[in-house]
């Protein structure tokens, strides 16, 4: 990677596997929409295999198949006003303690350097039920918060599949040669720091990233009725 693309990336913007920096880039509007369909995918696939198993649950009378097949028609239609919004945990008044380091290095094997990174860590394990508010709490004497984002905010920081996709697309930029398979084998805490460096550039305004209070696209809709949600 030569000077001129570190210096318009920006200082810092990267991440190192096996020795190679990989830098990263914000996503344009064009990739932010592909990464929402994907988020919306990732729900209907959800909210089909719950469908299904509550079918095989009720035993309906030999009608399952012809009722998967109209649930199918009927969310292939769906977009992302028909996801629910997600509550996710907020980390970022959580004081980076060296006996959080410590456990979330028990955890992870591994953690990022410097305090930002290391909540965006903290914000997956919290989100993936690997460590819960209260022990946090206590190793901090710091208050884990929780808010309400839309599901495609919540998908690239809440779940591993958002998390490398997001990731891939924004290295991939520089580093076309990268594949999503070799992002997948990425430390975690690899790709829990580069996604929240993704996020950061691509959306310098705090209130847009799933960290923060919520945008104003998501005021506008809390009283829009919402499926329930799945996953």
């Amino acid at each position: 990677m030569g000077e001129d693309v570190a210096r318009a990336v920006g200082a810092g913007d990267f991440v190192t596997v096996d020795g190679t920096d990989y830098y990263l880039s914000p996503l344009d509007m064009g990739i932010l929409s592909v990464l929402q369909r994907q988020a919306v995918k990732y729900y209907k696939r959800l909210y089909l295999e719950s469908y299904r198993d509550g079918l095989e649950i009720l035993e309906s009378n030999g009608n399952s198949n012809s009722l998967l097949q109209s649930k199918l028609e009927e969310i292939s239609s769906w977009d992302i006003d028909k996801c629910p919004t997600r509550r996710v945990h907020d980390t970022s008044a959580v004081k980076i303690t060296s006996q959080l380091k410590k456990k979330l290095e028990e955890l992870m094997g591994e953690i990022p350097s410097g305090d930002d990174r290391i909540r965006a860590l903290l914000r997956y394990c919290l989100d993936a039920e690997k460590l819960n508010a209260e022990d946090v709490e206590k190793l901090t004497d710091s208050e884990v918060g929780t808010r309400i984002v839309e599901y495609d905010l919540w998908w690239i920081s809440g779940t591993y599949d958002g998390m490398i996709t997001m990731v891939w697309t924004s290295v991939n930029q520089n580093h076309p040669e990268l594949t999503k398979e070799q992002v997948s084998r990425w430390p975690i805490a690899t790709v829990a720091s580069a996604q929240r460096t993704a996020e950061r550039m691509t959306s310098p305004d705090p209130k847009n990233t799933s960290d923060s209070p919520p945008s104003k696209r998501s005021s506008q809709r809390k009283s829009r009725k919402r499926r329930p949600a799945a996953g």
